[in-house]
Order: structure tokens, then sequence, then C-alpha cells
């Protein structure tokens, strides 16, 4: 047989003492002579009603219980085993409709999620390649002596006038704010845009550690560099072109 569960969510009355420090009741005289009492308690919570059917099934799974214990035939251990596997039985069912439920409904609430932000960072990053492109095809070789005193935005330009006709112009990747101190040279906030300056006659100077110079003598092209100094990863791949290996 399975068990009628018995309730376990019973309560005490709890009165509320800022009104009643105990129960009260109002008198009613009925006609017969006789009276009635009425409960006029002021209650935090009511406490639950216990009655006859609590007590019959409490009393109906105890003989049960007892009947099987009494008797020669009763098998009291497979009883409570046939009632646990109907119970596991009840509760994989609920669990795997549980889950069922709970996949669907993630599934639903990250498509939405994501249907809602992919098409905001989709914009952001097109917004922002058009404003390098913009940048790069605006710009101009002079722009002036570079002076941190305003906020830049992505894709703004400057440039620093490094002398005999030679300025390095600087791409803005991300915002910086005004005089914030942020390097031209520091590739989180600036793309450096090398500018070709005025033709110039190449000569050699006095190197320093670990610099380098090119020449080209006789249509053939010289690396120059001190003694103790690690040469420059340089080499001329099958098209002829100069490559400078960065790692």
């Amino acid at each position: 047989m399975a068990f009628e569960m018995l309730k376990t969510d019973y309560k005490d009355d709890i009165l509320n003492t800022s009104v009643n420090q105990l129960r009260r009741y109002t008198i009613v005289n009925n006609a017969d002579g006789t009276i009635s009492l009425i409960d006029s308690t002021a209650y935090s919570t009511v406490g639950t009603f216990i009655g006859a059917k609590d007590i019959n099934t409490i009393c109906a799974n105890m003989n049960t219980i007892m009947g099987y214990i009494e008797t020669e035939d009763g098998d009291l251990a497979q009883e409570f085993q046939d009632y646990f596997a109907e119970q596991k039985g009840i509760f994989e069912d609920n669990v795997e409709a549980y889950m069922q439920d709970f996949q669907s409904n993630s599934e639903s609430q990250f498509t939405v999620w994501y249907d809602a932000n992919t098409a905001a960072w989709s914009q952001e990053v097109e917004d922002r390649i058009n404003a390098i492109i913009s940048a790069l095809n605006g710009f101009v070789s002079s722009n002036g002596p570079f002076v941190l005193n305003a906020p830049y935005a992505v894709g703004n330009l400057v440039s620093q006038d490094i002398g005999d006709g030679i300025e390095i112009g600087y791409l803005c990747i991300n915002p910086v704010s005004a005089n914030s101190g942020i390097l031209l040279n520091n590739p989180d906030y600036w793309m450096r845009l090398t500018i070709k300056g005025e033709p110039g006659v190449a000569v050699i100077t006095d190197l320093e550690t670990n610099s380098y110079a090119l020449q080209i003598e006789d249509g053939d092209l010289f690396l120059y560099y001190l003694e103790g100094t690690d040469p420059p990863p340089l080499s001329i791949n099958e098209d002829g072109d100069l490559i400078l290996t960065i790692e």
C-alpha cells in the first residue's frame, strides 16, 4: 500500500503582544440563557487547526505499520522498499521534467540576450573600423607639433615634428582623455604612421649600442652596427623585398 503523507507545516498561534498579552474572548448571551465565547485575540500568526482528519490519517498509518509488525505474514521492510521505490520514480520523473524546462528556459533567455547584444557589438566594431579608415583617408602630412592638451577620440590623428622635414603621425585607436600623460609610442592607445620626409643625402652617422644603419653602396645594401651589438633580424625574400622580422 502507499502511505498517505502527513502534514509537516503545522504552526502555533503567535499573539500580537503589542495589542494583547493574553487571549481575549467576547461573551455572547444566547436566547436560551447560555453564553458563547468568540475569540477576539489579535494574532501575529494564526496557528494551524488539527482535527479528526489529521488524527485519523496518523492513526491509519500507524495501524498499517503495527499490522506488519504484529503478524507473521507482514513484511514491513518490503513495504517501505516499495514505498521508497515509488517515491524515487516520482522524483526522477519530476527532475527530468524540471531539467527540460530549465534547459528550454535558459536557451530562450540566452538567445534573447545574445540577439540584443550582438547588434550593438557589431555596430561598435564597425564604427571603430570606419573611424580608422576615415582618419587614414583624410590624413595630412603636416598637423603641427604634438601636444596632448585635449581629449582624443578613436580615429583622431596628430603628428610630431622630428626635424629635417620629417613628421611622425599617430592614429588614436582608443579614447585618450585630456592631459592623461599617455605617450605616443604606447601601442594600447596610439598606432604609429610613418610619414616620408623630404629626399636627402644618406650618410652614416655615429652609431650607438643596439642601433644600426643601412647604406647602399654601388648598388649593394650594407648593414652597419657596432661590434658586440646583435644584428637586427633582416632578410630578403624571393621577391627581393627587405623583411624585418619582429617577434
